[in-house]
């Protein structure tokens, strides 16, 4: 399908606006069904950051694709970043559909071991349960508190 008048392009723009709705909730609530709150803090912090970095050089990679790209196999610059986007979208959606484990109380992920499994949700997950941890946790039990 070729996209030949604005009403396309807008149409189009608004399914990945729809689509795309979901997804900083659905990161919030993944993340703060495995950490803490005391943890969670850090871990959004450093996903707010990520995200605007990612932006800022999101613009000049579009720029860049747009240019190199306007005209080959007679599609247009602007529907080359459309297929960009679905050749990075897609497999990063498998994966996390793949390898995303469920919460910390029910997962059925064969890489977790069963004392993560049983953990509750409510509970924070030490950092010695688990072999994938991003950044490091403070132990609150044993780091001393500011006045």
């Amino acid at each position: 399908m070729r996209d030949s008048n604005p009403g396309q392009m807008y149409a189009l723009r608004f399914l990945i606006g729809l689509l795309e709705a979901c997804a900083f909730p659905g990161y919030i609530a993944i993340l703060g069904s495995w950490y803490g709150p005391q943890e969670l803090a850090k871990r959004t912090a450093v996903l707010l950051e990520v995200e605007s970095i990612a932006s800022m050089f999101s613009g000049y990679l579009q720029a860049g694709l747009h240019s190199s790209m306007n005209g080959t196999a007679g599609l247009a610059g602007r529907q080359w970043l459309f297929i960009m986007d679905g050749v990075i979208s897609i497999p990063i959606a498998l994966w996390g559909f793949f390898g995303l484990p469920d919460m910390p109380h029910n997962t059925r992920a064969f890489y977790w071991s069963a004392e993560v499994s049983r953990t509750k949700p409510s509970t924070s997950i030490p950092l010695w349960l688990t072999f994938r941890s991003t950044f490091v946790m403070e132990d609150s039990a044993t780091t001393p508190k500011r006045n």
